[in-house]
């Protein structure tokens, strides 16, 4: 095991250990009796796939820049909103499809055609809605990024 993946281990554990609950209720294994506990156990879901997901962690970085890009070029409402759904939506598909292939990978253990092709289309499903993110941001900040570097070469050049 490689120093930086034990390192995530003694991360995820020392989360997990943070997020603690001792979870099920009503003869259901793994049912959670209180929504504080449906939300930890959330929490510790995304905590685990950005530990664990290098993609999951660029995406997260790329809604950062997004977020204070927003901020800098102080976009509208209708603007914060087509750029919030695209970074959330993003992320909660990144974060299926890591889901999706944890348990493809339990269930099966051999190559599988068809576990292949499920994989493949829920990693299909977030490279979607990255494109839907890509256009979105461009068409929302292209203009704004031009229009001050157009200024910026107007005042250098001393027009």
């Amino acid at each position: 095991m490689s120093t930086l993946r034990r390192a995530r281990a003694v991360l995820f554990r020392q989360a997990l250990r943070l997020l603690a609950d001792g979870s099920s209720s009503n003869g259901v294994p793994g049912k959670n009796r209180r929504f504080s506990r449906s939300f930890k156990n959330a929490l510790r879901g995304i905590l685990f796939t950005f530990i664990n997901e290098r993609n999951f962690r660029f995406e997260a970085l790329m809604a950062v820049l997004a977020v204070i890009a927003g901020l800098a070029f102080g976009i509208d409402r209708l603007e914060w909103a087509i750029i919030l759904t695209n970074v959330f939506l993003v992320l909660a598909l990144e974060a299926k499809n890591t889901s999706l292939e944890l348990t493809t990978n339990i269930a099966t253990r051999e190559y599988d055609y068809g576990a292949k092709g499920s994989k493949d289309a829920s990693s299909g499903a977030v490279l979607l809605a990255s494109a839907s993110s890509v256009l979105a941001g461009l068409f929302i900040f292209a203009p704004r990024i031009f229009a001050l570097a157009w200024k910026t070469v107007s005042i250098l050049l001393g027009n």
